[in-house]
C-alpha cells in the first residue's frame, strides 16, 4: 500500500505531468513523510513498541539495504497496532507493518518481501505520483512496484518467490482478482532477465 503525497512537498497536481521526479531531493523526502507520520499512525491504531520485533525486521531491512546501493538512506521500521494485515511506507524510509500482518510474517524471508515491496514504493517516488485514476491504474502501479521488489530480493540472494508467499498472506484483502493478476505477474517476471534495471524506479 502507498499513500500519495503529490502536494505534500510543494507539488501541485495540476503540474504533476511535468514534476520531475529526480528533483526531488532526500530533504523534501524526509519532510514529507514526517509531515504524514502522524496521520497514518491514528488512521492505524498508533504505533506499537516492540524492541524485539523492530530489530529482527531492521537486521532483515538491513541485508536489503546493504545489497542495493541505490536503497541508500536513513530507514525507521515500526508496528501499528491495527488488525488489518497490511504495510505502508511513507517517503524519507519510514516503513510500518501492521500487528497482524507482522504476527503472519513468520519467516525472515516474508519478512523481506513486505520490507522490499514498500522500498519498491520508496524508491520509485510513488509517493508523489498523482493518485491512480482508476482500479486498474492502480493495480498496474502495483504490478510495477512487485517487479521491483523482486530485483531488491534477488539483490539480496532472498527468493524471490517469497512474494508471492506474501500475496497468498494477504490476498483476502486485496480487490477482486489483483493476488491473481500480481502472482502472474511475478510469474513473468521470474522468467525475465535479472538484468531487470532498477531505473523502472524513476518513470
Amino acid at each position: 500500500m502507498v499513500f500519495f503525497l503529490v502536494c505534500l512537498a510543494g507539488c501541485h497536481t495540476s503540474a504533476s505531468r511535468t514534476w520531475k521526479l529526480t528533483s526531488i531531493t532526500g530533504d523534501v523526502e524526509a519532510l514529507a513523510g514526517a509531515r504524514a507520520a502522524p496521520a497514518v499512525e491514528a488512521r492505524y491504531g498508533g504505533v506499537v513498541r516492540n524492541a524485539n520485533a523492530e530489530r529482527r525486521i531492521a537486521h532483515v531491512g538491513q541485508r536489503l539495504t546493504q545489497a542495493l546501493p541505490e536503497l541508500h538512506g536513513d530507514y525507521q521500521y515500526r508496528l501499528l497496532d491495527s488488525d488489518q494485515r497490511n504495510a505502508v511506507s511513507l517517503p524519507g524510509g519510514r516503513i510500518y507493518i501492521t500487528r497482524a500482518l507482522y504476527a503472519r510474517l513468520d519467516s525472515d524471508e516474508l519478512i523481506a518481501a513486505t520490507l522490499a515491496h514498500e522500498m519498491a514504493h520508496i524508491l520509485a517516488k510513488d509517493h508523489f505520483k498523482p493518485r491512480p485514476h482508476n482500479p486498474d491504474h492502480a493495480l498496474r502501479k502495483e504490478l510495477s512496484t512487485d517487479k521491483l521488489a523482486a530485483v531488491i530480493l534477488n539483490a539480496a540472494s532472498l527468493r524471490r518467490s517469497a512474494l508471492l508467499d506474501l500475496i497468498v498472506l494477504i490476498e483476502d484483502t486485496l480487490p477482486d482478482d489483483w493476488g491473481q493478476a500480481r502472482t502472474a505477474n511475478l510469474a513473468h517476471t521470474a522468467r525475465d532477465s535479472d538484468n531487470h534495471t532498477i531505473q523502472v524506479a524513476a518513470r
